[in-house]
């Protein structure tokens, strides 16, 4: 059963077959921190919560959503036809309406390679509040490895700050130890790791000259 959340600051109502909060089946965790590990309850609730916070980051950092769900945004439009949605790939387009009028035939691409941007055959009048209800996200099947990787990879990041010894060194660009300069993960600036950026780097969602047509207001 779903139910709708805030999630960001933008209402989703979510269908996620994946673990929740992650992009990873129950099998992928195990496959990657062991059974034996994943089943004990102590460490299974470290685990995940690792895993859910390193997609946060992964959310944030990219400033969108990557699991299959229910979307809801509303729009003030400039004056223009066309509008980005925030989360993508996008799937379906349930409804569109401006001052709580049905606009009729969008057109916009689906599947995996979708944008997120849509046209409305028509001029919306500037000022206008437009509500998009749409379905986005990859499906399980259809999540790209380079994205899971990631999403273990920062879970593994902050699983082994639990009970380290260097957890009060957090911050600190190297540590000398025993004649020996260390240089730590510099993750000062959003949290995650310089390998999973690199990993991210094609999923970042970037405005548009288009998306200024229409103001995002929630």
């Amino acid at each position: 059963m779903s139910s709708w959340c805030s999630n960001l600051g933008w209402v989703v109502e979510s269908d996620a077959t994946t673990v929740p909060n992650t992009l990873l089946s129950l099998e992928e965790i195990k496959m990657w921190f062991g059974a034996g590990l994943y089943e004990n309850p102590e460490m299974m609730h470290i685990i995940d919560f690792c895993l859910k916070s390193a997609y946060n980051n992964l959310k944030n950092y990219c400033n969108r959503d990557f699991i299959l769900c229910r979307y809801k945004e509303i729009f003030k439009s400039q004056g223009t036809d066309t509008l980005m949605l925030k989360n993508y790939p996008l799937q379906e387009i349930e409804e569109i309406t401006a001052n709580n009028t049905k606009i009729d035939s969008p057109i916009y691409e689906t599947g995996v390679n979708s944008n997120g941007i849509v046209y409305l055959n028509k001029i919306v009048r500037q000022g206008s509040m437009l509500t998009v209800l749409y379905k986005a996200g990859f499906e399980y099947k259809d999540i790209p490895a380079d994205l899971k990787h990631a999403n273990l990879l920062q879970a593994s990041f902050f699983y082994k700050r639990f009970g380290s010894e260097n957890d009060g060194f957090i911050g600190m660009k190297s540590i000398s130890k025993m004649n020996e300069n260390i240089t730590k993960e510099d993750t000062s600036n959003c949290g995650l790791i310089s390998e999973v950026k690199g990993l991210l780097k094609p999923y970042i969602r970037s405005e548009v000259p288009t998306n200024i047509a229409f103001q995002g207001v929630s």
